[in-house]
């Protein structure tokens, strides 16, 4: 299947060709006056410019009668991100001067506003670019100028990148096309001029050769018209769309099915009940099919609290304060950025922060809610910060660089003390205790290789350590040993505020009552729950190598099922069941991996695969199952008769009773978690609290809490 992504027409193909000579099968071809024109020029050049002769075909779309089938995957929404191309986000406006957009995946930019002059700087480059001639409608409004439809192509081998962003001041606009490379800017393209509103930007591969495959959105005497170039076959379509879309507000290529699918995000004529939709059109067979109801949910935002950064995670919180690490959503080894921010529960406003770096940022909470330690690493080879603060105001009680030399340095606690883990990567270590408020050492001991703690952000009654051997509990103060359980386990690798992969449980603490007196633990032969004050047994479950526990309330819990465990992982889920912890057996037996469930009354409302399903726990029938595969499953929600289930690039809506797809959210984008502790993305990114749900949206690096 050829990887596609689109440039805009022949004219970027004439415009990397010059950056391409050298390596590519095309031939050398001049870009002539590209770019080089302010729009006052009087000069008369069209679309024909960029593109070599070849037949040209239009296209009358009509809708395809497919348009009323539902959607049965993610895949089959809207794609918002895709292959080498990444949509952007508006980071701050300041001073109405500067506009600063920073894009995931390649090169942030600064666009200057001067006066009537608007510059252009990449950070990594000392050249500034003056882009006024090219924005010559706007000169009339500068000061009210906003950015949309920013995408950004970074390409491989040097080539540089191409920047694309329109521009608008309420009354005119300018869609321009920016190259740079090397840290020095090239040529400007204003799409403007011949009517271009948006541009796929992309190229197709076969083989070792690559064709342009581009598609741009063009508007003439009234008329909105799609146009695709396809160079392999020397064909430029025009799609002229139907007189029923009344606006297209943006454009993205998405293959799917061995198909080339234009999704638009588009407004139709009439009161249809929703302002967008996103409308599907084939390439391969020149029809429209179907249309996907969009609903912006920030309008029904209390408020929001933005990082700066792509990812946010809920990891506790007080009665008056919330605990958000926030991170850059880079793949695991690659991010750089990770703090912690203490923010307002009722109002979301910063309180303040701690900038961390390359690892997690590890937090232990006191016992009366007042203090919070932290521990950071700025910098792979950098000593470990720890320190001790206030809650409410972060003000630094104690602080000192701990200097043992160590990959792998982690932090939880127990009554009054905070224990530091220290080791290299499955190698022998120690633990430290300190004394909480002043960081006196209180004692230490050996940690065998195949031990490790267990992990915290609450204090309890004892440090747990669990090895191979099973579990050992010692007392806060003194170190002693308080309790054992001798009993075959695999401790786990990674550790975490959300414990072990084995058992995904949210321990999360945003309650001043809550206080862990007991846990469950994962055995070889079997899921217990142990009382921490003294080690007895409270209940057990039968567990079988390969089978995790997810725990969906205090009575129901899934028992998931893989073909291999490998330490700390597991591959090819294969069925699951759920266990009624009140009569202690299993009540249901599914032919098929459930990752995620949530019960409501006498319901339970799951995810499994390619199917989202609805269970009576009564009588055990199935309500209904409608085909939808979610990428990156997290916690579902229930508000009035909506279930609304999170997925990587959006969150969709359900009608709880029938199951039938209601709409897609259109500005919420919970993202994708990679190389973070197990548990994270599926408890940290979507939380039900005080009434509301706070969610993190990557695509503008926000939390939002939403009353529905």
């Amino acid at each position: 299947m050829s990887q596609r992504e689109t440039l805009l027409g022949t004219g970027l193909v004439l415009l990397l060709l010059t950056l391409l000579a050298a390596c590519s099968p095309w031939p050398r071809l001049s870009i002539g006056e590209t770019g080089k024109l302010g729009d006052n020029a009087s000069s008369q050049k069209t679309l024909a410019l960029y593109s070599p002769s070849g037949l040209v075909e239009v296209k009358n779309l009509l809708w395809d009668e497919q348009a009323t089938q539902p959607i049965t995957s993610e895949e089959e929404s809207y794609q918002k991100w895709f292959w080498a191309s990444y949509q952007t986000r508006l980071i701050s406006l300041k001073d109405q001067m500067n506009l600063v957009v920073e894009e995931y995946g390649a090169e942030k930019f600064t666009l200057e506003i001067k006066g009537t002059q608007v510059y252009m700087k990449v950070p990594r480059s000392q050249k500034t670019l003056n882009l006024t001639p090219y924005v010559f409608p706007l000169k009339a409004g500068m000061g009210n100028i906003q950015v949309s439809r920013v995408k950004v192509v970074e390409f491989t081998y040097g080539w540089g990148q191409l920047y694309y962003f329109h521009l608008s001041n309420g009354q005119a606009w300018a869609y321009l096309a920016v190259h740079w490379q090397e840290g020095k800017p090239g040529h400007v393209i204003p799409l403007h001029r011949y009517g271009i509103k948006d541009v796929v930007p992309a190229f197709n591969l076969e083989g070792e050769r690559m064709y342009d495959a581009g598609a741009y959105l063009q508007e003439q005497g009234g008329k909105r018209i799609v146009v695709a170039y396809d160079a392999r076959k020397n064909r430029r379509t025009e799609y002229v769309l139907p007189d029923e879309i009344t606006g297209v507000h943006s454009m993205l290529w998405a293959v799917q099915h061995y198909q080339d699918v234009l999704d638009m995000v588009v407004s139709l004529a009439g009161d249809t009940g929703y302002d967008r939709y996103v409308a599907k059109l084939s390439l391969n067979h020149g029809t429209l099919v179907g249309t996907i109801p969009l609903k912006p949910l920030q309008d029904k935002q209390e408020w929001s609290f933005n990082s700066g950064l792509r990812l946010n995670f809920v990891v506790g919180g007080t009665r008056d304060t919330l605990f958000v690490t926030a991170d850059d959503g880079e793949f695991s080894g690659y991010h750089m950025e990770e703090n912690f921010h203490a923010i307002d529960r009722r109002t979301g406003r910063p309180k303040w922060s701690v900038k961390g770096g390359y690892l997690p940022i590890d937090h232990v909470l006191s016992q009366d809610r007042q203090r919070i330690a932290l521990l950071s690493r700025l910098a792979h080879d950098a000593k470990p910060q720890l320190s001790l603060r206030e809650v409410a105001t972060g003000k630094v009680i104690w602080s000192r660089t701990y200097a043992e030399e160590s990959t792998n340095v982690a932090l939880t606690g127990a009554d009054g003390v905070l224990v530091l883990q220290v080791r290299e990567w499955e190698k022998e270590g120690k633990i430290q205790a300190l004394e909480e408020t002043t960081g006196t050492r209180l004692w230490e001991r050996p940690l065998a290789a195949d031990e490790t703690l267990y992990f915290t952000n609450l204090g309890g009654p004892a440090v747990i350590i669990m090895g191979k051997r099973g579990l050992t509990a010692l007392e806060p103060k003194t170190g002693q040993v308080k309790w054992e359980v001798s009993k075959d386990m695999t401790p786990p690798l990674h550790r975490g505020p959300f414990g072990e992969y084995r058992i995904a449980v949210d321990r999360r603490v945003f309650s001043e009552r809550q206080r862990p007196t007991r846990q469950w633990f994962a055995f070889s032969d079997e899921f217990r729950l142990v009382d921490i004050e003294n080690g007895n047994t409270i209940s057990a479950i039968e567990r079988v190598a390969g089978t995790r526990m997810t725990m969906v309330n205090d009575r129901y819990f899934l028992i998931q099922k893989y073909k291999e465990e490998h330490g700390y992982y597991f591959s090819e889920p294969l069925t699951t069941d759920l266990y009624d912890f009140e009569i202690k057996k299993v009540v249901r037996q599914f032919g098929f991996h459930v990752s995620t469930a949530r019960v409501e009354g006498d319901t339970l409302y799951y995810i499994a695969g390619d199917r989202i399903g609805a269970l009576d726990l009564i009588s055990g029938e199935t309500l209904w199952s409608t085909m939808f595969a979610v990428r990156d499953p997290k916690e579902t929600f229930i508000r009035g008769y909506l279930l609304y289930v999170p997925g990587e690039r959006s969150l969709f809506a359900f009608d709880k009773v029938t199951g039938k797809f209601a709409f897609q959210v259109s500005d919420i984008e919970p993202g994708f978690v990679e190389g973070r502790d197990p548990l994270i993305g599926n408890y940290g990114l979507v939380t039900e609290l005080d009434g509301g749900v706070l969610i993190s949206s990557s695509e503008d690096g926000a939390l939002y809490r939403l009353v529905l």
